[in-house]
């Protein structure tokens, strides 16, 4: 907020925040002009854009799952109560993410989850949620650190006529009804990650946002979006794992693991 108030543009990594009294601040500063980009970096690679242009030709899509499942961290605080919350609050907000993108124009209209922990932490570690849109569509999100190397990163989007799936990870391929799609060629002397996974084309949107005055394409507002859904899972976990409503209601200075632990 210092930084957009003396006229700096503003990329916020993923969580955009830890609590959503503190996301509301962002998009109002949002409102008022500032620029506030949210790194879901993910959504800028170029493979995941070819997977939501075909999903998006899929008529009535009634079912999308996305998992993202690897070891816990081995560095950083992702591991204390400090952070805000675990496996779903960190990792966890990519494939909340990816499941709004390919559900939209459908909105989340509900949420339930269940968390998992461990007797060496204070957080959270695998985490399964369901997300009801209003078109009747319903996506199962996992995220985990109790998978092995190499992660498992992929989505599946499905309805009556047909499905596309892709895997980030530990390889990269995008298929629609079973048949390969050929995906983008990586530029020679580029790390394959860094562009497959979304980085170079992320900053190279937030530059061209800046230069030209234009809002985000991926904001405050959209980052809120996923906090507001993940705090409304943690709520659910907490009460037992029914289904909660969104927009969530409950108490905005709450960081989500605490939801959880209530």
């Amino acid at each position: 907020l210092h930084a957009v108030g003396r006229g700096a543009g503003v990329l916020v990594e993923k969580p955009l925040c830890t609590t959503l009294a503190d996301a509301d601040r962002l998009v109002d500063a949002a409102a008022a002009g500032a620029c506030i980009a949210y790194a879901e970096n993910l959504v800028h690679g170029p493979p995941v854009q070819l997977a939501l242009s075909h999903a998006a030709r899929l008529e009535a899509i009634d079912h999308i799952e996305v998992r993202t499942i690897q070891p816990r961290p081995t560095w950083g605080d992702f591991l204390t109560e400090g952070w805000g919350g675990g496996v779903l609050f960190d990792l966890g907000v990519h494939p909340v993410a990816l499941a709004l993108l390919l559900a939209a124009p459908a909105r989340p209209v509900r949420v339930r989850a269940a968390l998992e922990g461990a007797e060496d932490h204070p957080v959270d570690e695998h985490a399964e949620v369901r997300i009801g849109f209003d078109s009747g569509a319903e996506a199962n999100v996992v995220a985990s650190w109790r998978g092995a190397e190499p992660p498992v990163w992929d989505l599946q989007a499905s309805s009556p006529e047909g499905v596309v799936r892709l895997e980030l990870l530990p390889t990269i391929a995008l298929e629609r009804d079973g048949e390969a799609v050929a995906l983008p060629a990586v530029p020679d002397g580029v790390p394959p990650p860094l562009v497959d996974l979304g980085y170079v084309d992320q900053l190279a949107a937030f530059a061209r946002d800046l230069a030209s005055g234009a809002s985000p394409a991926l904001g405050a507002a959209f980052g809120r979006s996923v906090l507001d859904l993940t705090c409304a899972a943690y709520a659910s976990a907490g009460q037992g794992g029914g289904w909660v409503e969104l927009p969530f209601a409950g108490d905005r200075n709450s960081t989500p693991l605490s939801l959880w632990r209530r």
